[in-house]
């Protein structure tokens, strides 16, 4: 077992979106530095262990850490039918705008986890140099949705995908006691086996994809790489058991400002160092942090934010 998630104190502001839904953004101790936007991955939340170490990391270095909470995320159920998804750039901009607000004149980067590394990319690639953020940090994403979901449901990586369905189903069972919009009934949710069949069934439908296959057509992130135009660095392990190699096949395809490191080591997320369980090592929140400080060195785009 590794060392347990560090306490950090976060405030939460309730964010109200456009389309009358809402969703949470967690501001860590208030710090100087640029602000970090930090979002989860697929099953998690705020609260995360790896959202609060690397919350904890950015604080000590003297980094604003904000977490944002998807909709419906967290256990509290949000007020529209849809949830979120890999294409859900909307949300990720309206908090990049909500936390410029909070933080006037200061540089922001992103940073995202599994789904949320999948975000950061799709939103830096489709918004490019519009991007309301400096720099971007992706850490364990696939680039292909559907080489992703294939990986997913084989040999021992099905025990994730087991972990991550009843999160899932947890959340529309508490969104849908009565079924879901034109999507299946509760025995039907309780009978879906796969990351892919619970796109099939419920993602794509509620979410306007013709199926499973259109929405990681569109949003699968290789197809947005190439139009990111602000720093990026792009992490991932090639033992992660969502990522087989087709997975990551688009790595090429990134552009001359993108840092890719792709260690032989590392799982999902994980990263971990150290031979004792206790002893364990989260260098992860360590590289973003040096990631950031190189940019603030190097007076790029972190020293002074462009956007307005």
């Amino acid at each position: 077992m590794a060392e347990p998630a560090p306490a950090v104190p976060l405030r939460v502001q309730r964010l109200d979106l456009p389309d009358g839904d809402f969703l949470d953004l967690f501001h860590g101790p208030a710090a100087a530095g640029p602000v970090v936007l930090l979002l989860h991955g697929l099953a998690g939340c705020a609260r995360s262990g790896y959202m609060l170490h690397a919350a904890e990391a950015l604080t000590r270095h003297g980094y604003q850490a904000v977490a944002m909470q998807y909709r419906g995320a967290g256990g509290e159920i949000n007020r529209l039918p849809r949830f979120y998804h890999s294409g859900a750039i909307d949300d990720v901009g309206n908090a990049l705008a909500s936390v410029r607000r909070c933080y006037p004149g200061r540089p922001v980067a992103l940073v995202g986890f599994s789904l949320g590394g999948i975000l950061t990319l799709n939103y830096a690639g489709h918004h490019g140099d519009r991007a309301l953020c400096e720099a971007a940090v992706s850490i364990s994403a696939p680039l292909d949705l559907d080489a992703a979901a294939r990986a997913v449901d084989e040999g021992f990586a099905r025990l994730y995908q087991w972990d991550i369905l009843r999160g899932l189903k947890a959340m529309i069972r508490r969104k849908f006691p009565m079924g879901v919009p034109r999507g299946p009934s509760p025995p039907a949710v309780e009978r879906i086996r796969s990351i892919r069949a619970f796109d099939e069934q419920i993602t794509a439908p509620l979410h306007g994809f013709r199926d499973a296959a259109d929405y990681y057509r569109q949003w699968s992130p290789g197809r947005h790489l190439p139009g990111i135009s602000l720093p990026l660095l792009f992490l991932a392990a090639r033992d992660d058991p969502f990522l087989p190699a087709p997975a990551l096949a688009g790595t090429h395809t990134a552009p001359a400002n993108a840092l890719v490191k792709l260690p032989d080591h590392g799982g999902h997320v994980g990263f971990i160092a150290g031979g004792r369980p206790r002893a364990a090592e989260h260098w992860l929140p360590e590289r973003i942090v040096a990631f950031m400080n190189a940019l603030v060195r190097d007076r790029a785009p972190l020293e002074a934010p462009t956007k307005t």
